[in-house]
């Protein structure tokens, strides 16, 4: 069904293909299936940056909003300020925007989006306590959740269940090591993979093996679905030189390091002294 909406109401708001109809690749469309599988109560994404996590969520919200036949319904993203909530509603106000049809039921505001003939909102909330308790979602999208202090986390999750079929889609990429500790996704991921055939409870992660060379190009689509669709080999081999090896690992490779500081050799000279 998403995938259907997608096609027919959604343009790409920006980038890649943009104005163009919003169409999901296959792995996106397995990624909403855990979410949308009737059972679900928490679906845990976890992904390298770049892979459309954003885009996505603003497509999710609404289809949630618009399509779910909930009376009434409220679905907020809350993400790690004001600003980044924002930014991701603002790609929801650009996909309404670009559609006739969207952009006469709803009406849009500095940070939400009001579909009249329901009463449904499409909000954008901070990574503050205080901002989400109290709220009665049936839809919770908690971006970057893996830098998303754990009483947010907590506020958010319990704004959920209070109606029927409510549900909470964490998105985040694999935390610096200082975070991990202070945020909720390292423990969202053991959770997800003690409990693998949990029905209600589903984790879907995507990262490349740690022993794989990480100026591989073959590492590179290991991690990322998105790889030589708009995510370039180029863009990643002129950061992979760039950026600090420990930050490419987690960013880019979906990989959890364990410390921020670079390693004693790096890489290709390790490997060069094999025998």
């Amino acid at each position: 069904q998403l995938r259907l909406f997608c096609e027919k109401f959604l343009k790409v708001p920006r980038g890649k293909g943009a104005r163009g109809p919003l169409r999901l690749r296959p792995w996106q469309v397995e990624l909403a299936e855990t979410l949308y599988a009737e059972e679900t109560a928490t679906a845990v994404w976890v992904l390298p940056r770049g892979n459309g996590k954003s885009g996505m969520a603003a497509a999710i919200g609404l289809h949630h909003v618009l399509m779910s036949g909930i009376e009434g319904a409220r679905c907020a993203v809350i993400a790690q300020d004001d600003r980044s909530a924002k930014r991701l509603l603002s790609s929801a106000v650009r996909m309404v925007e670009l559609d006739e049809d969207l952009a006469s039921r709803c009406v849009v505001y500095r940070d939400r989006i009001v579909v009249p003939g329901t009463g449904s909102e499409f909000l954008a909330l901070p990574a503050e306590a205080h901002r989400v308790e109290g709220e009665d979602l049936t839809l919770a999208i908690l971006d970057e959740v893996g830098f998303m202090p754990t009483e947010t986390f907590e506020a958010a999750y319990l704004s959920t269940g209070k109606r029927e079929g409510s549900k909470v889609l964490c998105i985040g990429t694999p935390s610096q090591s200082k975070w991990r500790d202070k945020s909720p996704l390292w423990d969202l991921v053991i959770r997800g993979r003690s409990e693998p055939d949990s029905k209600t409870f589903r984790l879907v992660e995507y990262g490349a093996d740690p022993k794989l060379p990480i100026d591989d190009p073959a590492t590179w689509e290991a991690a990322n679905p998105a790889y030589g669709d708009w995510l370039t080999e180029a863009a990643l081999r002129e950061q992979c030189s760039v950026v600090r090896e420990a930050e490419f690992r987690r960013a880019r490779l979906g990989q959890w390091v364990e410390q921020s500081t670079e390693p004693a050799f790096p890489a290709e000279k390790w490997r060069a002294c094999e025998r």
